[in-house]
């Protein structure tokens, strides 16, 4: 009977684990809303980094009511700015988001002309408003008592193989004074034009893939009927921003979902050995419904080089560093007040974020929290080559996500760095680092006058 009993257990223990084992190839996942993606690809739980701080609606920021919210802008100064597309308005805030002016119009040929469903907003460094008048086919500046300091229609030496109607969607200004226009199906890339609005050219094109028939095909064509062959060219942007050091973020909805163009269009994005700064891989997360690929709207340029996407499918904000780790997650899709419904842009103020809801036409200000905050004190040690400091605040970091594997991997290289290669090694074999291991065993024989003979295997987990 004791014989039978135990035989029972065994296969019922056996059944269990093959559950489990089938539930994890289907990439099913304990129920958790905060989650980081380990270095093999699997969502693992991580503590909240950002929390919902303020929702801030139209009754709070005293006017009457938002129809749509297209985009939002910071100033230097914490001013916050929301382009209201519907209402063909701008909504200036003082930092604790009370009303202190409304952009309706600006002048332009002597007369005064009202916005037409502007669908772009961005603060210059001088605190200057660069709205796209969209309906109207112009950019226009304005500053801060709202007068008008430039008008930038369509270019007039546009010679691009497409014919179109200039629409602007999105445009920001470098730290040259250069206007960086992203255009509605422009697919040449970004427009660039000079401190005095005169058309320059394009940059930043997305790379074209044709095959011989195509190219044959367009030897013979004639310029009207390339003019037509839409499927040659790439895909177009849907939003930019300007880092502090000048480079250009622009975001797609094509594959390659986010770009950084140094000042002469080139893409300088970095990413790691694992996974793209995309958003969300194609892995299950039950609590939060099915993984999918993330669509891409918006990005914004933080701190010490970080930097944030925003994935309006699926609510989710998605931080990385300037290597293109991932740093953390928050949001999720929902009416919920902590999830995002609609979102349409987002905006760093110091290291809060702004992301501004479409449809419900608010704003909602999400704040760091002590885990996101020593991940970014980490990080601003490390630019500034304080390792004593760092280290520390990677310890804390680690006593509050011990799975947390770029912690890791950052110990593993300040290690190497003072020569501790033993330690490198631990640090990079916890982070599942099999380049940063290798290096580190190498130069440890290397001190002890050894060579390494076999491959480096480090074991998982």
């Amino acid at each position: 009977m004791k014989a039978i009993r135990r035989a029972a257990c065994v296969i019922f223990a056996l059944l269990i684990t093959c559950t489990a084992l089938s539930a994890a190839a289907a990439g099913d996942l304990p129920d958790f809303e905060n989650y980081i993606y380990s270095n093999s690809g699997s969502a693992v739980y991580a503590p909240a980094a950002y929390s919902l701080k303020k929702t801030v609606y139209a009754s709070d920021m005293g006017i009457d009511g938002i129809g749509s919210v297209a985009d939002a802008a910071v100033s230097s100064s914490g001013e916050v700015f929301v382009l209201d597309r519907e209402k063909c308005r701008v909504i200036g805030l003082t930092p604790d988001f009370k009303l202190f002016a409304v952009y309706e119009n600006y002048i332009f040929g002597g007369e005064t002309v009202a916005f037409n469903t502007p669908e772009g907003l961005s603060v210059t460094e001088d605190g200057e408003l660069c709205i796209c008048d969209t309906g109207n086919s112009r950019v226009v500046l304005l500053n801060k008592s709202g007068e008008t300091l430039k008008v930038i229609g369509p270019p007039e030496d546009d010679n691009g193989l497409l014919d179109y109607k200039y629409y602007p969607q999105k445009a920001a200004v470098d730290n040259t004074g250069r206007l960086i226009v992203n255009a509605k199906d422009q697919t040449q890339g970004l427009m660039v034009f000079d401190a005095n609005g005169g058309f320059t050219g394009y940059m930043g094109a997305t790379p074209v893939k044709t095959n011989a028939a195509e190219l044959f095909w367009r030897s013979f064509s004639t310029k009207e009927q390339r003019r037509r062959a839409m499927r040659f060219v790439p895909s177009e942007y849907n939003n930019i921003d300007i880092d502090e050091n000048g480079f250009i973020f622009v975001t797609s909805y094509s594959a390659q979902k986010i770009r950084r163009l140094n000042p002469g269009g080139k893409n300088v994005l970095k990413t790691n050995a694992y996974y793209n700064p995309y958003g969300d891989l194609e892995t299950g997360i039950r609590s939060l419904s099915q993984s999918q690929s993330s669509t891409i709207v918006d990005v914004s340029a933080g701190p010490d080089g970080v930097y944030s996407i925003l994935s309006q499918n699926t609510g989710r904000v998605f931080t990385y560093d300037s290597g293109g780790n991932l740093l953390y997650i928050f949001g999720g899709k929902g009416s919920a007040a902590n999830l995002l419904s609609t979102p349409t842009a987002l905006c760093y103020r110091g290291t809060d974020i702004i992301v501004a809801e479409q449809d419900a036409g608010c704003l909602k200000l999400f704040s760091s929290e002590e885990y996101a905050e020593d991940i970014l004190t980490a990080l601003r040690f490390h630019t500034n080559g304080d390792y004593e400091k760092e280290k520390e605040a990677w310890e804390r970091v680690l006593v509050k996500n011990n799975n947390y594997e770029l912690a890791y991997q950052y110990l593993g290289k300040l290690s190497y760095i003072t020569e501790d290669y033993k330690e490198a090694m631990r640090y990079f074999k916890y982070a599942s680092d099999k380049e940063g291991y290798s290096k580190a065993l190498s130069r440890q024989l290397a001190v002890r006058g050894e060579k390494a003979i076999l491959p480096v295997c480090i074991a998982a987990g």
